[in-house]
Formats: structure tokens, sequence, C-alpha cells
């Protein structure tokens, strides 16, 4: 069996200022910017930022703890 990935999401407390960073340094492009989320172009595995605390909010709502 051969794993593939579909995509990384990287989370953080500030959002906007890591999506600037991959943005300003490494030259990553955006195709969506929402204040919680950002993904970026790429021809293979979809790259994208999380809100830290928007993902813990979706999971509990998932799976109550």
């Amino acid at each position: 069996m051969r794993v593939q990935l579909e995509g990384i999401t990287v989370l953080s407390n500030d959002v906007s200022g890591l999506a600037r960073f991959y943005n300003e340094v490494l030259g990553f492009v955006a195709v969506i910017e929402e204040g919680h989320y950002v993904e970026f172009v790429n021809d293979g595995v979809r790259f994208a930022i999380c809100s830290k605390p928007l993902m813990r909010i979706i999971q509990t709502s998932i799976i109550p703890l």
C-alpha cells in the first residue's frame, strides 16, 4: 500500500503573520485568504495555515471531551 498525502495544514496562533512570512520570505502565493485560514498555490500537496483556536473549536464540536 502506498500512502499519498492530500495536504499539510500548519496550526498557528498568528495565521496572518505566518502567511506573511511564507509569502515574503519564501515566495508562496495565497489562493485563499480568510482571517482564520490561508491556502497557498501548489502543484503537489495542498499547503495551508489554520488558526489553532479555530481548530480547537472544530475538534471539540466533533469529538466531545
